[in-house]
């Protein structure tokens, strides 16, 4: 039986992901109507974080635009700073949360941001992607 000679090559390829950071920054205020809302661009990527900063007392909530009952955070009276690494919890095969995963959202459309709260009062956000 004769020898075979085989000649291959493994190549091992790492793939870098965008490490770019994207941010959207804006403010948002109730003037006289005590409630404001405003819907990003399409946003396409990892969400890294929303930065939050209100010196009033409000109520944001953050959603997907198009599905408002998927909310990303929802929170009545806000004030201050906040840094909010906004991740989803996790599902086991019996339906229960596991909360705290380290899963982050993977957008690919708008997100729609709405506040309500005392007149004239003002949000600055920042959504961190990459």
């Amino acid at each position: 039986m004769g020898e075979v000679n085989e000649d291959y090559e493994i190549a091992i390829r790492e793939i870098n992901k965008a490490t770019e950071v994207k941010d959207v920054e804006f403010s948002l205020n109730t003037s006289q109507s005590g409630v404001a809302s405003f819907i990003t661009q399409p946003i396409n990527g990892e969400l890294d974080a929303v930065i939050i900063s209100s010196m009033e007392q409000v109520s944001i909530k953050i959603s997907l635009e198009g599905y408002e009952d998927i909310v990303l955070f929802d929170y009545i009276n806000f004030s201050g700073d906040k840094y909010l690494p906004l991740r989803l919890s996790g599902m086991v095969n019996t339906a229960e949360d596991i909360p705290n995963t380290g899963e982050k959202w993977i957008l690919n459309g708008k997100l729609k941001f709405e506040i309500s709260g005392g007149f004239n009062s003002k949000v600055n956000f920042v959504v961190r992607y990459r």
